[in-house]
């Protein structure tokens, strides 16, 4: 068993442990309300990881699709032939020209609107995949430690760590949403007090994001979280930290 069965909750929470510490750590659980309470979170972040959201499609696809039917062209008039002999068009194989050339338009509009749908939906799973398989990996590290953070609001916020993969994942709840044209950095912090940018984040409706931090963590000697002006490249903080963590000394 590990020195610390508390270090355990990750890898408990990817079902990563072997029988006997599986066993163990349950038997934990049972006197110990943090551990229950973590894992409970761990598990809800890697089921919203590995859970695809639905795509609307675009609002302006249907007004496109319409526009372009007033455009197209009906099936060209045939070539009447010279001769005693004229062929005859049965009204109802005209109705049906008139009838299947536009469908046909709407279809294969449609049709390219959906491939572009699927192409993102596509994109966005693959991404979340990754992130997901990230998340479990530094988790269930045999030395993944879990660091409680404390912030500058009502939030809830932790960092897991694994020096062996030089990876954390922060786990953030109950934050306020970043104001318009701005969002969350990362900064990774050395002992002489340099930042250097370690990634963005967003919140979603209930203030919770999961957000892989990579870099030379051994090098690292706290964490912190601005808010940061978007669209444009930021290089140091320009505004006090939401939240800083000391990361632990090895």
């Amino acid at each position: 068993m590990s020195p610390d069965i508390h270090t355990l909750t990750g890898a408990y929470a990817v079902n990563a442990l072997p029988d006997d510490e599986r066993r163990a750590f349950e038997a934990h659980l049972a006197a110990c309300d943090a551990c229950t309470q973590e894992v409970a979170e761990l598990q809800a972040t890697a089921a919203r990881l590995g859970a695809a959201s639905a795509v609307t499609p675009p609002a302006g696809l249907r007004d496109a699709v319409m526009a372009e039917i007033a455009d197209v062209r009906q099936e060209a008039p045939s070539r009447v032939p010279s001769g005693p002999e004229l062929p005859r068009i049965s009204p109802s194989r005209r109705w049906m020209s008139s009838v299947i050339a536009p469908a046909a338009a709407v279809v294969v509009i449609a049709i390219l609107g959906l491939s572009a749908i699927v192409a993102n939906l596509s994109s966005r799973i693959d991404q979340i995949e990754t992130t997901t398989s990230q998340v479990t990996n530094v988790i269930a590290a045999a030395d993944a430690q879990t660091i409680e953070i404390e912030t500058r609001g009502s939030e809830v916020a932790r960092l897991i760590m694994s020096p062996s993969r030089s990876e954390a994942v922060l786990l953030v709840n109950g934050m306020a949403a970043a104001p318009e044209d701005h969002n969350f950095v990362i900064w990774l912090i050395d002992g002489e007090g340099t930042a250097e940018p370690a990634g963005t984040f967003d919140v979603d409706d209930r203030g919770r994001a999961t957000r892989v931090v990579a870099g030379d963590l051994a090098a690292t000697a706290a964490l912190g979280v601005t808010i940061e002006p978007d669209g444009q490249p930021v290089t140091v903080p320009t505004s006090d930290p939401l939240m800083v963590v000391e990361m632990p000394t090895t």
